[in-house]
C-alpha cells in the first residue's frame, strides 16, 4: 500500500494536467470518492477535474458547495483538451465499456491510474497503476485507506470534507449498512471518519431523504404497479417514460426506485 502511494503521489505532483473520472450515471460512491480524490490532489497544491458525462448532479448538492470543487462534462472538453492530460484517474469501476466516451481520456493520458472494488470486469483498463479489491466496501474506502495520513494532516474544515465524501460511499453502497456487505471493518472506517467529524444523521438525511416532491410522486406512481406473484414470494412493479415526464423529472435525477421494496415481507 505504502509504495502504491508514493507512486501516486509521485505521479500526482509531476502531472501537468490531473482528470479524474468514474462510471457511467456516477453514484454516490464513485463521484463522492472523486470529490474526496480531488481534495486530497488539490492539498497537494495541484488543481484538477473530475470528468463526468452530462450527468444530473442536484442530489450531491450537499457536497458540491465547496468551491474549490471542480467539475466538468465531458462534451464541454474539446479534442486537444482530451489528450493533454498527464494524470487520469478512473474510480469504482476497472473496464472501458463502463466509462463509455470517456476512453479518450484514457486512451490519451500519459499515466493511467484505477481503484475499484468490484471484480475485474469484462475489457478492463490498461492501467499502469490500479488496485482492484472486492473486499472493500467502496472506492471511498480503497481512498481512505490509500491516503490516511494525508486526509489526517489536513485542516479541520478539509479533513472533514473528505470525511463526509468517504462516508457517503459507504451510505451508498451497503444502502445505509443494510446490505450484505456491511462488517465489521465497514463499521470500523465508518466509526473514523465519526472521529473526524462527520455527522452520520446529516449525511443520512442529505443523501437518502433529499428527495424533490415530484421525485416523491414519481415514487408513488410506481409504487402504486405493484403486483404480487407466484404466492407472494415474487414482486413487480413498473415505471414508465410517462410517468417521469408527468413529473418532470430525467432518469438521471431519481435514486433507484427498487429500495423502496426492500424488506417487503415474504417476498423473495
Amino acid at each position: 500500500m505504502k509504495d502504491i502511494v508514493q507512486q501516486m503521489l509521485m505521479q500526482a505532483q509531476q502531472a501537468s494536467r490531473i482528470a479524474i473520472t468514474t462510471h457511467v450515471n456516477p453514484d454516490g460512491d464513485g463521484f463522492c470518492a472523486a470529490l474526496a480524490l480531488q481534495k486530497i490532489i488539490q492539498e497537494l497544491g495541484k488543481e484538477n477535474l473530475i470528468v463526468t458525462d452530462d450527468d444530473d448532479l442536484e442530489r450531491y448538492q450537499f457536497l458540491l458547495t465547496d468551491d474549490s470543487s471542480r467539475v466538468r462534462q465531458f462534451s464541454s472538453l474539446s479534442t486537444l483538451e482530451t489528450k493533454q492530460f498527464d494524470l487520469v484517474i478512473v474510480l469504482d469501476c476497472n473496464s472501458y465499456d463502463r466509462i463509455g466516451e470517456r476512453r479518450a481520456l484514457v486512451d490519451n493520458a500519459k499515466y493511467v491510474a484505477v481503484f475499484d472494488h468490484h471484480v475485474l470486469e469484462h475489457e478492463p483498463i490498461n492501467a499502469d497503476l490500479s488496485i482492484i479489491e472486492p473486499a472493500y466496501v467502496s472506492a471511498g474506502a480503497i481512498i481512505y485507506e490509500l491516503f490516511k495520513p494525508q486526509i489526517l494532516s489536513m485542516q479541520e474544515v478539509n479533513r472533514i470534507y473528505v470525511a463526509n465524501c468517504i462516508y457517503t460511499t459507504i451510505l451508498n453502497d451497503t444502502n445505509n449498512y443494510s446490505n450484505a456487505n456491511t462488517n465489521s471493518a465497514v463499521f470500523a472506517i465508518a466509526a473514523e471518519l465519526s472521529d473526524i467529524g462527520s455527522k452520520a444523521h446529516e449525511l443520512y438525511k442529505e443523501f437518502f431523504m433529499n428527495h424533490a416532491a415530484e421525485e416523491m410522486r414519481y415514487v408513488g406512481d410506481t409504487l402504486a404497479t405493484i403486483e404480487l406473484h407466484n404466492k407472494r414470494r415474487v414482486l413487480t412493479m413498473y415505471s414508465t417514460m410517462e410517468m417521469m415526464q408527468r413529473n418532470q423529472l430525467n432518469p438521471d435525477s431519481v435514486m433507484n426506485i427498487t429500495r423502496w421494496v426492500q424488506g417487503v415481507k415474504g417476498v423473495d
